[in-house]
């Protein structure tokens, strides 16, 4: 019997060890299971990023009382986009602003037919939400997705304390985006609180 066990071996012995060192790790039960494989992005489908409707706190669902002048930071996004894209669709709403400029449909992923609109050469996409509370979706903000071929996609969210509010920023544009229209765009989301 002594035999058998010497044979067991090292190997196994410091297997069994790892393992269990990895289960008794602290904080191990409370890591977060993730539900999407990997290199699905759910940043990529907006609703999945917070299902929070515009206007609405994140943690309690209440509605922002903060005074925030979002037609006048609206008004500027709107201006700094037909500077550069005078032919761009602009869509405003309440507190959210939606541009694109010389967008498609892309399949993302071939083996699952997974598709997106994104922007072509000389292209722009971009979606603004004035939204209430601090950030709370599934990713660390700023982020640059690096899934994408063609084209280019970042994710903002910078918090203004002053208005308890977010601008939750997606910005699509190709390779050849003009680097001053794109500093400029993540200026203005970056400041956003000195223009409500």
């Amino acid at each position: 019997m002594s035999e058998k066990l010497r044979t067991i071996g090292f190997a196994e012995i410091a297997f069994v060890g790892v393992f269990c060192l990895v289960l008794a790790r602290p904080g191990f039960a409370d890591e977060p299971k993730h539900a999407t494989a990997e290199g699905d992005n759910p940043a990529l489908n907006e609703g999945a990023l917070q299902k929070v409707k515009p206007g609405q706190d994140c943690s309690t669902g209440a509605t922002s009382t903060a005074p925030a002048n979002w037609q006048k930071l609206s008004d500027m996004f709107e201006k700094l986009t037909k500077e550069y894209y005078q032919k761009a669709k602009l869509k405003k709403a309440k507190d959210t602003i939606h541009a694109e400029y010389k967008v498609r449909q892309w399949e993302i992923n071939t083996a699952s037919n997974k598709f997106e609109e994104g922007p072509n050469w000389g292209g722009i996409l971009y979606d603004v939400k004035l939204q209430s509370g601090p950030y709370a979706g599934v990713h660390v903000v700023p982020k640059k997705f690096n899934e994408y071929s063609t084209f280019h996609v970042e994710l903002f969210a910078p918090y203004s304390k002053k208005f308890d509010s977010h601008l939750l920023s997606r910005v699509s544009y190709p390779f050849d985006v003009d680097q001053e229209f794109l500093k400029r765009f993540k200026k203005l989301v970056e400041d956003f609180e000195q223009y409500l």
